[in-house]
């Protein structure tokens, strides 16, 4: 029989260590497995997000914000974020807003639940409040799966789905689609104006939808185009404390300001 030397006694591992090791492999899932079924799963509140990459107003529902807001209000929140720079997020916006009733917010703008809110002020002073509502009653689900009351003469698209788009004039006696004649827009803006930041998103959607408008943007921190803006106010009888204002358009006869 080979005999061992004392060291190497020493060295090699007793049996009661493979025992150990062996019971913890086989205890520790089955704990978590317990742990696990000992905490109920969190309510999941989910979200839309409508807002623009280059938002500063947008922090409080950027990722990172409300992965830190879940966790605080003990919760799972899932959001989805729909860049307002892409014509179709712009008009699933207007979509959204109109079945749910309730539309020109200012970005960013978040669809929960049955709530709707957008902009700095609204969304700080609502957001934490509204998500708290829909965990205390299990979480929420996407937008478009939320049950709406439909209000009374809902405009239907037609049956083939083509909405409110208009068709394309055709040229006299049939043929190729006449070239529409191009409307031109005038748009007054200025660096700070939260309004301006809707109408630029809906300007470059109608862009799209319209390639005969023509938009022509002036930024109102500069003189001559507080001298144009106040020059076609004139033309517009506009009083005077009308004819600098930011977020306005001049189209054909029309003027409109602010929300209008």
């Amino acid at each position: 029989m080979m005999a061992f030397r004392p060291d190497e006694r020493k060295r090699r591992p007793g049996r009661g260590w493979f025992v150990l090791l062996f019971g913890l492999a086989w205890l520790l899932p089955l704990a978590a497995d317990i742990r696990a079924q000992e905490q109920p799963d969190l309510p999941v509140v989910r979200i839309w997000v409508f807002a623009s990459r280059d938002c500063g107003d947008c922090r409080a529902v950027r990722p990172e914000a409300l992965k830190e807001l879940a966790g605080r209000l003990g919760c799972r929140i899932e959001a989805r974020h729909f860049d307002l720079e892409e014509t179709a997020n712009y008009a699933l916006l207007t979509k959204l807003e109109a079945r749910y009733g309730d539309a020109d917010h200012d970005p960013p703008v978040l669809f929960i639940g049955r709530e709707v809110i957008g902009g700095e002020k609204e969304v700080t002073e609502r957001l934490e409040k509204i998500i708290l509502k829909y965990r205390d009653s299990g979480g929420c689900p996407w937008p478009e799966e939320v049950s709406l009351p439909k209000p009374g003469g809902e405009n239907r698209p037609p049956p083939d789905g083509r909405g409110d788009e208009a068709s394309a004039p055709t040229a006299a006696g049939g043929g190729a689609p006449a070239r529409p004649a191009p409307v031109y827009l005038a748009f007054f803006h200025q660096y700070g104006c939260r309004e301006c930041r809707r109408v630029f998103h809906l300007l470059r959607y109608l862009e799209k939808r319209h390639p005969a408008l023509v938009v022509r943007e002036f930024d109102l921190s500069r003189n001559e185009n507080k001298e144009i803006s106040e020059a076609i106010g004139r033309r517009f009888n506009l009083p005077e404390e009308r004819r600098l204002l930011t977020a306005t358009l001049f189209i054909g006869s029309d003027c409109l300001q602010g929300r209008e």
